[in-house]
């Protein structure tokens, strides 16, 4: 799966690693994913949304073990992204409720985009993404779109710093995680 989607993007191998590898857990060959019972499965359109944009912005989609836990809330098959989007919050309002189909709007607080080992792009915006929800026997599940990983500052910061722990010499890492910090220092003072 990984190697399709490296050729069919151009993405290198070390970008996938990284971008999968940011927690300790993560190391391990993806698995498959959790399957609920429909009594614990969320019960509306709008629980599924929550609680796949909350586990996306918890990294769950930068990790191979942590992405088990949402994989079963989307319809695509989903290979590994080479960037995520920095975020500070998100907002989830419902647009539609139909028998089968369901549109959820989500806005994100976006800080900037994290790709690559050493590349952060900063871009403070606002943006909305219409989740399109399709039922999928007695469940919802998201349609689409398929977006790059949308991660609190936080988070990004914390598996970094996982990361950064494991190869202390790697200076790349060091830079993103630095001017991450940054970010977060520049976000503190904007928040008060």
């Amino acid at each position: 799966m990984i190697i399709r989607f490296l050729k069919k993007h151009s993405v290198p191998a070390i970008v996938v690693f990284l971008m999968f590898s940011f927690c300790g857990e993560c190391l391990a060959v993806p698995r498959e994913p959790i399957v609920r019972s429909d009594a614990e499965y969320p019960a509306t359109p709008e629980k599924v949304v929550e609680e796949y944009v909350r586990k996306d912005a918890e990294g769950a989609r930068l990790c191979s073990v942590k992405f088990r836990e949402i994989r079963e809330l989307f319809m695509w098959e989903e290979a590994g992204f080479d960037v995520a989007i920095i975020i500070t919050r998100y907002d989830i309002k419902t647009l539609s409720v139909e028998p089968d189909t369901a549109r959820i709007a989500v806005s994100y607080y976006e800080l900037g985009e994290f790709s690559s080992p050493d590349q952060w792009r900063p871009n403070r915006t606002k943006s909305t993404e219409t989740f399109i929800l399709k039922k999928d026997g007695t469940r919802w599940r998201i349609a689409e779109p398929e977006i790059f990983p949308r991660v609190l500052l936080d988070t990004m910061i914390e598996n970094l710093e996982r990361y950064h722990e494991g190869d202390p010499r790697d200076e790349s890492t060091l830079n993103i995680l630095n001017q991450l910090k940054n970010v977060k220092e520049e976000e503190s003072r904007y928040a008060d």
